[in-house]
């Protein structure tokens, strides 16, 4: 079955049941999509290497999932570029 690239989740509780369902036990931080908004790796399993974006259910204004999806389907974060990683930065193509 094709895996999706990014996971975006939105609320903690909604989070961690989601990543504890697909059996994700450990992601590596790498930085913030959105001020305030954490990104990183899935760091084992089936699921390595695959983005995840948390976002707190309250948290951020009308405009924060429309720029964290519009990162995520930029052609840039279909490479090895993560959301919310600067060009320039390591790693970054």
């Amino acid at each position: 079955a094709a895996r999706p690239r990014a996971l975006l989740l939105v609320g903690g509780d909604t989070a961690y049941a989601c990543l504890r369902r697909l059996g994700i036990g450990a992601v590596a931080l790498g930085g913030e999509a959105e001020p305030y908004v954490p990104w990183g790796r899935v760091a084992g399993g089936p699921w390595a290497g695959t983005v995840v974006v948390t976002k707190a259910g309250g948290f951020g204004d009308s405009g924060t999932l429309r720029r964290i999806c519009a990162r995520l389907l930029s052609p840039s974060a279909a490479g090895q570029r993560a959301p919310g990683l600067p060009a320039g930065s390591p790693g970054a193509p």
